[in-house]
């Protein structure tokens, strides 16, 4: 039985776990990167996820990031044609 502290706690950190990623994407969008140089230190010093487990989840987030570049921005994005 989950309690309301129980509660509290997973909400601030789905809150915070937003924040971070907006900021992320904000700060990618803007420089033009793909916001992995930002998520790889805040996932070992803010999330305190070991480095190992940190540099898998942030190449899986590249991976699934790239094919959705391309559906949503076809023109852009023609790799290998004219």
């Amino acid at each position: 039985m989950k309690t309301i502290s129980m509660i509290k706690n997973n909400t601030v950190q789905h809150c915070s776990a937003f924040g971070t990623g907006a900021i992320v994407g904000v700060l990618g969008g803007l420089i033009g990167l793909g916001g992995a140089e930002f998520r790889l230190p805040l996932l070992v010093g803010w999330f305190q996820y070991p480095i190992l487990l940190s540099i898998v989840m942030n190449l899986l987030v590249s991976l699934v990031g790239l094919p959705y570049l391309r559906l949503c921005f076809p023109p852009y994005y023609n790799w290998g044609g004219k």
